[in-house]
């Protein structure tokens, strides 16, 4: 703390606080005796000794630091801001694991993540008709919440005048190779309304059936697949539903993996399709390989006929690479 000393008086410091003399003419006015000046003088100069010394004492002369503690400040006077409210904790972040491809590495979907709809068409892509026999155009969109994560896209099957009670029935469906078996065959579906709201998934055959369509198009076993209800998932507020099944007959010529559609309106959301050889998930840890989806074959419907018949009529088209999705334009 600073001890500031202000002084007054001729002289600067060690001044004395008296008045200064008189002027020659009143001096001899007084006619003061020689002895009372000299005590006078005398006076004059203890007082500056008395204050240097005070000085001294104070160890500080005119303005100076002094080691002494300041005053503690009151209430009244304290002009500090209140103490800050402490920090809301900050949200804790949750780690999601991801993967390069949607499915599993030995799937023989060749297009499991829909990167080719509205691209390419020929074997292992997807196409899409319309009960009438009319091509259907499928959209596709990411959402890494969904079951494909990361690696994929959901195909989004609209009819393009859709309500939400009416719509036109449509046939989804790609090719693959075939081979002894044992299968296992799953893929992941939502309901929306036509605005894309999600809505509860029936799950009657008449509003959505999967199947497995085994052989050429004029093949006559076909498997289907059923709800997994302990694998419903929830992301936001859309669910998902797992249909799965295990065949355990061979399909030695290939086949087709079928998703139909009913006309209760609305839209569905596809995701991860996948049919595997079991003998090959045997060196994946993670896969459940038990067998409490087996399906049983059935008869081919005219439906399914049908669309295997156009699917297989529809001569390849394929897009070079630089138009193809996700393409870098040339330099």
């Amino acid at each position: 703390m600073k001890i500031c000393f202000q002084y007054a008086g001729q002289g600067g410091i060690g001044a004395t606080p008296s008045e200064p003399p008189p002027p020659p003419s009143e001096r001899a006015e007084t006619r003061e005796a020689p002895d009372a000046l000299a005590r006078s003088t005398k006076r004059a100069k203890l007082v500056r000794l008395v204050a240097l010394a005070a000085l001294a004492a104070l160890g500080a002369v005119g303005c100076g630091e002094s080691d002494a503690p300041a005053p503690a400040r009151t209430a009244a006077t304290d002009d500090t801001a209140p103490p800050a409210a402490p920090e809301a904790p900050a949200k804790r972040r949750t780690l999601v694991t991801g993967s390069a491809l949607p499915t599993s590495p030995v799937n023989l979907i060749a297009d499991p993540g829909f990167y080719l709809l509205g691209y390419e068409q020929g074997f292992g892509s997807f196409l899409t008709f319309y009960n009438d026999g009319d091509f259907a155009e499928v959209t596709s969109s990411a959402d890494s919440r969904s079951p494909a994560g990361f690696g994929g896209r959901v195909a989004n099957l609209k009819d393009a005048f859709a309500t939400d009670t009416k719509s036109r029935a449509m046939t989804m469906l790609a090719s693959f190779a075939g081979g002894p078996g044992p299968f296992r065959a799953q893929v992941w579906v939502s309901k929306s309304d036509a605005k894309g709201t999600p809505v509860a998934a029936p799950t009657s055959k008449s509003a959505l059936q999967i199947s497995i369509a085994g052989g050429s198009p004029g093949a006559s076993q076909a498997y289907d697949l059923t709800v997994d209800p302990a694998a419903t998932r929830t992301a936001g507020d859309r669910t998902w539903l797992l249909y799965r099944a295990d065949i355990a007959e061979p399909i030695k010529h290939g086949g087709f993996f079928m998703i139909e559609t009913g006309e209760e309106g609305g839209q569905w959301q596809i995701a991860a399709p996948e049919l595997v050889a079991t003998p090959l998930l045997a060196g994946l840890a993670t896969r459940d390989l038990s067998t409490r989806w087996q399906a049983r074959s059935r008869a081919l419907t005219r439906r399914e006929r049908d669309a295997a018949r156009r699917y297989a009529a529809i001569p390849p088209r394929l897009v070079p690479a630089a138009k193809a999705p996700g393409a870098q334009p040339a330099r």
